[in-house]
């Protein structure tokens, strides 16, 4: 069956812990700094409670966007997830999801794909575009797709990655003549075998290097823009368009997203992609025989960040060269970010997107899910006398940027076009108003938390209390860990349990 307007998103959900740490609250208790959290684009994150994990995430937010679109169970062909934090070596995520979205609508049929993906967090849109060829080709027998990234980020107690955690879901309702976002079908890929981030079997807490981390993501990110450019001017020449090429991608866009573990990232990623526009525009100026002091004071500040912008070359080709040149590079990208071009683009394209990522923290495969949610929602706000949502800005018809990281690594980076009558399902959002009614918790708990498989010494040790219950009782329609079975041939199968209001 055609689709007049392709395929893509018609419904988005997410699920966060109903917990935080303040970002005040964490400097205090590690005796950093106030304000490098914010700085950093964090103002708090969320902490998983006893009772949750990825499955009991990723189930609420699938549950969710099938209530807000309406979607029967039985009309999902496939649950494709994205995740790092699986619960099970064998047994996948979205079949305990499934187990459990049929305890809360009824079973059906079980006619439906069932499929994990893993490639850190690039594994989010990896399950998108999978399910988006499987819709659109007729794979599911035109049924939609149920597409889920959940993660819970974890790093080590005191370690440079500890400030950049946090949990959240995203689910998303993929099909034919979608009503959010139809998704391009040019994709950008940059691939390669790193050492950046990885996370053996036996550790529940990633081996991470985050300075080379940083220098591979600005590489792999490039690279994957510098793909989708090339692959899309390509199909405009094969489809005989007489229109310029793209050059400048930021250009051809009305907003970004990008990989978002913590704000600040994902404005790395920006300034990268921007400088490296400009510094290509500059070029072609120059050798037209035109001086851009000449042109404009916008332009003139920006030709000075590009001509200060440090070689690699001038540097040793060692770690300590690396570190050397990553750390003037990050200055002359900093500088760049000061520059007027740069603070419109980053107000018009890149803010929007990142308001949300602020209070959920690191959610590895659905970051920028997350980012994509804050912009759909800050389209509206509500008026502050009747109380009532109003369009803040009007996104019909934008073509969204789309880059999406995973470490060890990959960068895939692709388009979506916002589809009239979106606001029906924007409109309805309202993650902001839950994340503003979480329960803060003490630096203590959260260490609690964090520590809650460590033996008893650990506690004794470091004088904390291990937290026994949930610290919020869970509520209507949350999905809970019931704990593990400890039958015959059925040691460690996982058990959840809803909660239903009678």
């Amino acid at each position: 069956m055609s689709s007049e307007n392709g395929v893509g998103i018609s419904g988005i959900a997410v699920a966060v812990p109903r917990i935080c740490i303040t970002a005040e609250e964490f400097e205090n208790g590690r005796g950093i700094p106030n304000g490098k959290l914010s700085y950093l684009g964090i103002d708090a994150f969320g902490v998983p409670d006893l009772h949750e994990d990825s499955v009991t995430l990723g189930a609420v937010a699938a549950r969710k966007v099938l209530e807000q679109t309406d979607t029967d169970l039985n009309d999902i062909g496939g649950i494709f997830y994205g995740l790092e934090t699986h619960v099970d070596q064998t047994k996948g995520n979205s079949n305990y999801t499934f187990g459990a979205l049929e305890d809360w609508f009824g079973k059906v049929d079980g006619e439906l794909h069932l499929v994990d993906h893993k490639m850190a967090c690039a594994a989010g849109a990896e399950a998108l575009i999978s399910a988006l060829a499987r819709v659109e080709g007729g794979w599911l027998d035109d049924k939609k797709a149920l597409v889920i990234a959940s993660d819970i980020s974890k790093y080590e107690q005191e370690s440079p990655g500890e400030q950049t955690q946090g949990a959240a879901a995203v689910a998303v309702l993929v099909e034919k003549d979608p009503k959010l976002m139809r998704i391009g079908k040019t994709i950008g890929v940059s691939g390669g075998d790193e050492r950046d981030f990885f996370r053996p079997n036996w550790k529940d807490t990633p081996t991470v290097d985050g300075k080379h981390s940083n220098l591979v993501y600005l590489k792999h990110t490039k690279k994957s823009v510098e793909s989708y450019v090339r692959r899309l001017n390509k199909k405009r020449k094969q489809l005989e368009l007489h229109s310029e090429p793209v050059e400048a991608p930021s250009d051809n866009v009305d907003r970004v997203i990008y990989h978002i573990p913590y704000g600040d990232q994902a404005i790395e990623g920006f300034r990268h992609q921007i400088r490296h526009e400009w510094r290509a525009k500059i070029a072609k100026l120059r050798s037209k025989g035109i001086k851009p002091e000449t042109i404009s004071p916008e332009i003139a500040e920006i030709a000075k960040v590009i001509d200060a912008e440090p070689l690699r070359g001038a540097f040793p080709e060692n770690d300590e060269g690396d570190m050397a040149f990553a750390k003037k590079d990050k200055e002359n990208r900093k500088e760049l970010g000061n520059t007027k071009i740069f603070r419109e683009k980053f107000a018009s394209q890149l803010e929007p997107v990142l308001l949300q990522p602020r209070k959920v923290g690191n959610s590895y495969t659905g970051s920028w899910l997350v980012g994509f949610h804050s912009l759909l929602e800050n389209s509206f706000k509500k008026n502050p006398e009747t109380g009532e949502k109003e369009k803040a800005f009007d996104l019909t018809g934008n073509i969204i940027g789309i880059n999406s990281y995973g470490s060890g690594a990959e960068s895939l980076t692709f388009s979506g076009t916002i589809m009239l009558g979106y606001e029906e399902i924007a409109s309805q959002l309202e993650l902001n108003e839950f994340l503003d009614a979480r329960k803060e918790i003490s630096f203590n708990q959260y260490r609690a938390l964090h520590a809650r498989n460590a033996p008893d010494s650990f506690f004794t040790e470091n004088e904390l209390e291990r937290i026994v219950e949930s610290i919020v009782e869970p509520k209507h329609g949350d999905l809970v860990f019931k704990g593990e079975d400890d039958g015959l041939n059925r040691e460690g199968l996982r058990k959840y349990e809803w909660v239903k209001d009678d």
